[in-house]
């Protein structure tokens, strides 16, 4: 279980190496589809998630390499300014291009209130 901090509002690229086994070895990404969910309740359905990631990178989650199983996770600011603060569940899974699908990353994130929007101010 990894625990996760980040403030609402903001961009965040989260870097994940995805293995599996009790000697963890890295998933082999290639011809796999690998998801992101985040929501409040481990009991909320995928349906009414306030993030839901996937491959390809165009859907919030770029390979970074697939022979090593790592991946970034996109999450901008479209997504984060909705947040509440306090915990949210998440996890990413993995379907192998055989259909096997592991869990690889379990944990929380835990979203603070922003300080400001700033960044709405132009520059020049």
């Amino acid at each position: 279980m990894a625990n996760l901090t980040g403030i609402r509002g903001d961009t965040f690229n989260l870097p994940f190496s995805l293995t599996t086994g009790t000697s963890p070895a890295a998933i082999n990404l290639s011809g796999a589809t690998v998801f992101f969910t985040m929501k409040e309740r481990l009991s909320d359905s995928d349906a009414v998630a306030p993030v839901k990631k996937q491959t390809p990178a165009a859907s919030g989650i770029t390979v970074v390499s697939t022979g090593n199983g790592t991946v970034s996770v996109n999450i901008g600011t479209g997504d984060s300014a909705l947040f509440k603060t306090g915990p949210y569940h998440y996890g990413l899974q993995v379907r192998t291009a055989t259909d096997t699908v592991y869990t690889t990353t379990t944990g929380l994130f835990n979203v603070q209130g922003d300080f400001g929007l700033r960044a709405d101010v132009p520059t020049g």
